[in-house]
């Protein structure tokens, strides 16, 4: 049985995979950077990121909405066994 943390970083590293052909057909004109929480955590500034999300889902009614919906589809996918978002989109 895997960790959740090792689910999490699977998920991203499928994610990445997933939307990798976007990526190359955009990257000219757009600058992605993926960021893995992990190393969001180990930064000695995750506290300050952190509480700025905190703020963000306080402050922000349509920000808290888009995290509560990513929640509720990520359930959702847990619940039917899926593991990408890809056919939701």
């Amino acid at each position: 049985m895997s960790t959740a943390c090792e689910r999490a970083l699977a998920e991203g590293a499928a994610y990445e995979r997933l939307y990798a052909p976007l990526l190359r057909q955009y990257g000219k004109a757009s600058q992605f950077e993926f960021i893995r929480f992990s190393q969001v955590e180990q930064d000695l500034h995750f506290a300050g990121h952190h509480q700025t999300l905190l703020a963000m889902e306080k402050g922000d009614p349509a920000f808290r909405k888009s995290i509560y919906w990513a929640a509720d589809i990520g359930r959702t996918l847990s619940l039917r066994g899926r593991s990408s978002c890809a056919s939701c989109i």
